[in-house]
């Protein structure tokens, strides 16, 4: 009556239907499982403004290739 409110809407449709709330952020391709469940955090809302860049973690000019016996040779803690 005031304007203000509040709407309870359940995490998910008990049964094979689907709905809720989790559904919805799935739906809009929000994530579940960072502890934020479907709201935008500081860090989710950073990450979308800057686009990421793929990082090559191979040396493709590094052409070496480790035997399994050289592999075994390297058994001991501090071994590097």
């Amino acid at each position: 009556q005031d304007g203000c409110s509040l709407k309870f809407d359940h995490p998910v449709v008990p049964g094979l239907t689907k709905g809720g709330w989790m559904e919805k952020v799935k739906e809009q391709g929000g994530e579940l499982t960072d502890g934020f469940w479907g709201t935008r955090s500081l860090i989710s809302a950073s990450s979308e403004t800057n686009s990421l860049s793929v990082v090559n973690m191979i040396n493709n000019d590094v052409k070496r290739i480790i035997t399994e016996e050289e592999l075994s040779q390297h058994n001991k803690d501090g071994d590097a």
